[in-house]
């Protein structure tokens, strides 16, 4: 029993110490975020499109969605679509690729590379009954769409596309689409550009397809039933299946494409804008064709052209059947001869004396002959005077434009007469600079060359004949003076030549003046000497300047020496040095005040000296000073360095002991005490 309360009260005394000694704090912190992602009325594959997952919808990199200005622009790249989402129409629930039930939505669908919808009844469904809807299909790639049929609506139609909004319209450009169900606008329009368009019924109202192949296949009953359908550049369209009729209230085709109806195709059109249009017939191996309006279109076909003297042959020829009449129908000679020209001819016109010439042409044709006269006021006229080594001449040239040829080409030609003696001092001459020599390098004086004798002279007036121009070797270049001092003081300058840095010239001078400009916190300083040296018999002065670099990172000031303490009634003064890193010989000349706490320390409390900075504190001014420590800082033009001065007052040292020290002796003295107490009774117990 004694032994059990012993360990007790051992364990509650420790645990007094450690709770006297230490204290824990507490810390709690609540974290809480909310975000919100914007949804978008859009559904692809089972994933409606969200700000949030807008850049990767799939999460596979295959769609993504741009929104901007509402406009809806949604890439498909080498995408497998085979998920839905399910919709409710008419009581019933149908599945869907692609699906929004946006009020006038405005979407465009990219295409890249290979791209696939499946598994869906209706693949792509734009469904809002009252707006216009606009759905854009384009891209390089491509879009196969493979559609399952289900349901009351459904049991004998596919439904690859739909817009079901009022007068919707689709788009496609530059692509290629091949999609096994039906495309209905719901009475919008389409238009189909630069594609290739796979599909089965398509019902819309008006229709344009150029430069486009349009396969309508595996109708049942109708393969397009329009309002009109327009055809233009060079485009294909086809429709197939059994009982197959193509539907339209108006056909308009350009020349150039075709529509094609195969066996058991029917075309049908309600008022008579149709040009061209064929059937064949469901029992017959042979085809029928016929002209809707039963008449011809007939033009005039070119057999043979005509030219400036022989007759040409034509005929009529229907665009729709080609049948012909009027076969071998005269053309009348065109009278236009067919001109190749021959060259000028030169003579002097007799009526004037001048010069004059003549473009002369002949027909290929006939041979007949005419010509496009110059007179002597139309030619050009270049007179080129001699040379030292030619002849002068006067240079005639002659030229007929466009407007006045016969061929309605540009042509021209000249020819020299007049010739003059030639004059052998007549140079033409042709200056060459000077090429600058250096100490190393050679140089060549400037020097004139005649462009046709090719003889050199020294002058530009060509007086001075010369076998080769005259070549030099410069004085050196020197660069700007390095100046230097001895160890006994003397100063030097060193020349280093500009081109050769191994000529140099070492020459004695003697330091005029002095200039120092002290460095700022901002701006570096200098030593500018003005020095006078004698080079080659010629007396130069120049300023040299030498960069003293502000402090900073690199150069800095210090106290020299251990913090200083004074105490009063000593009687004595204390002193101070501070350096600079560099130039510390200029020290005490960027000195600028002293100061203590702060405040000014005022010049007559105070010596400075060079040696560095050595500054000597009266002790009148260290008298003045409060009993503890005090900043003293130097300043100068460009940075400070400061020490600690303590001042003390002679004391009997203080003995007594902090209250919270006191507790916390008393608390481990008990502490130890009663340890050493329990031991003991432990070894008694034991023994």
């Amino acid at each position: 029993m004694n032994k059990k309360f012993l360990n007790m009260a051992l364990c509650l005394m420790l645990m007094a110490v450690v709770m006297s000694l230490i204290a824990v704090p507490a810390f709690a912190a609540e974290l809480g975020s909310d975000s919100t992602a914007e949804e978008y009325p859009l559904w692809v594959g089972s994933v409606q499109v969200t700000s949030g997952n807008a850049a990767d919808v799939l999460g596979d990199g295959t769609v993504r969605l741009e929104v901007a200005d509402g406009k809806y622009t949604l890439t498909l790249e080498n995408a497998d679509i085979s998920e839905t989402s399910t919709h409710t129409f008419a009581g019933s629930t149908f599945s869907s690729n692609i699906y929004s039930p946006q009020e006038e939505l405005d979407l465009t669908i990219k295409l890249i590379g290979e791209n696939r919808l499946s598994n869906a009844e209706i693949n792509i469904w734009l469904h809002n009954k009252n707006y216009r809807d606009k759905l854009t299909i384009c891209g390089d790639g491509s879009l196969n769409i493979e559609t399952i049929a289900t349901g009351p609506y459904f049991a004998n139609f596919k439904k690859s596309i739909t817009l079901y909004g009022m007068h919707g319209s689709l788009v496609v450009k530059n692509t290629t689409i091949k999609a096994e169900g039906d495309v209905s606008t719901n009475g919008g329009a389409v238009e189909i550009t630069d594609s290739y368009f796979e599909s089965g019924t398509m019902i819309a109202s008006d229709v344009t397809i150029k430069d486009s192949v349009v396969d309508l296949t595996e109708c049942l009953d109708v393969a397009g039933y329009f309002s009109s359908l327009t055809v233009k550049g060079k485009s294909h369209v086809a429709f197939h299946g059994e009982t197959c009729a193509l539907v339209a209230d108006t056909f308009n085709a350009e020349d150039g494409n075709e529509l094609l109806e195969p066996e058991g195709g029917v075309f049908k059109a309600y008022n008579q804008n149709v040009t061209k249009a064929v059937y064949e017939s469901k029992d017959s191996d042979t085809v029928a064709k016929e002209v809707m309006i039963g008449q011809h279109f007939w033009e005039w076909i070119v057999d043979k052209e005509p030219t400036c003297s022989d007759t040409g042959l034509k005929h009529e020829e229907c665009t729709v059947c080609h049948a012909k009449r009027n076969e071998g129908t005269s053309v009348p000679a065109t009278g236009e001869h067919t001109w190749v020209y021959q060259g000028f001819s030169w003579f002097v016109n007799e009526q004037t004396g001048h010069k004059a010439a003549q473009a002369d042409f002949t027909c290929s044709v006939c041979d007949h002959k005419s010509g496009v006269f110059v007179n002597y006021q139309y030619l050009e006229i270049t007179v080129t005077e001699p040379t030292c080594m030619d002849q002068g001449y006067t240079t005639y040239t002659a030229v007929v434009d466009e407007t006045s040829s016969l061929d309605g080409q540009k042509h021209s030609d000249s020819c020299k007469e007049e010739y003059t003696p030639v004059m052998p001092d007549n140079h033409k001459l042709v200056h060459k600079a000077e090429d600058k020599g250096t100490c190393i390098k050679e140089g060549t004086r400037e020097y004139w060359t005649c462009s046709v004798c090719g003889k050199l002279f020294s002058d530009e007036n060509g007086k001075n004949l010369i076998d080769q121009p005259e070549k030099y070797f410069a004085d050196h270049e020197w660069n700007e003076p390095v100046l230097s001092f001895d160890d006994d003081g003397s100063a030097e300058v060193t020349l280093v030549c500009k081109n050769d840095p191994e000529h140099t010239r070492t020459l004695e001078a003697e330091v005029e003046d002095i200039e120092i400009v002290a460095p700022t916190e901002s701006k570096d300083g200098s030593i500018i000497y003005t020095v006078s040296y004698e080079l080659d018999g010629q007396e130069l002065t120049n300023k040299i300047a030498i960069v003293i670099p502000h402090a900073g990172d690199v150069v800095t000031y210090s106290y020299d020496g251990e913090p200083v303490s004074w105490t009063k009634g000593s009687g004595k003064s204390i002193v101070l040095r501070f350096s600079r890193s560099e130039f510390d010989e200029f020290t005490y000349e960027f000195f600028t005040g002293l100061y203590n706490d702060g405040t000014s320390v005022g010049a007559g409390n105070y010596e400075a000296e060079k040696g560095s900075v050595v500054i000597t504190l009266s002790a009148d001014y260290l008298e003045t000073l409060s009993e503890g420590e005090h900043t003293v800082r130097a300043s100068f033009t460009d940075a400070s360095a400061e020490t600690v001065l303590t001042v003390k007052v002679e004391q009997v040292p203080a003995t007594g002991v902090d209250d919270h020290m006191k507790v916390y002796s008393f608390i481990v003295a008990v502490s130890l005490l009663s340890l050493a107490a329990v031991l003991q009774h432990r070894k008694k117990s034991i023994g």
